[in-house]
């Protein structure tokens, strides 16, 4: 990689899968609380608890993509 040694890439891929983690438990918290404010039965839609994980871990790899397409080239 240009410019960056290898335990810089790593700490970057760490810092950038710690922010991805965080957004996905304030994804999980919003959706908690849009289901308690509009009555939704959390228990019968299980499936509204998937969609924060699956989507934190699309864009850590759409991020992690981005910036090898953009920074290696």
């Amino acid at each position: 990689m240009r410019g960056m040694t290898d335990r810089e890439l790593i700490f970057f891929y760490l810092y950038l899968a710690g922010s991805v983690v965080s957004l996905g438990t304030g994804m999980i918290f919003i959706i908690l609380f849009a289901c308690a404010y509009y009555n939704i039965d959390i228990l019968l839609n299980m499936w509204l608890l998937a969609i924060p994980p699956l989507g934190s871990l699309l864009i850590n790899v759409f991020l992690i993509e981005m910036y090898r397409k953009i920074v290696i080239r």
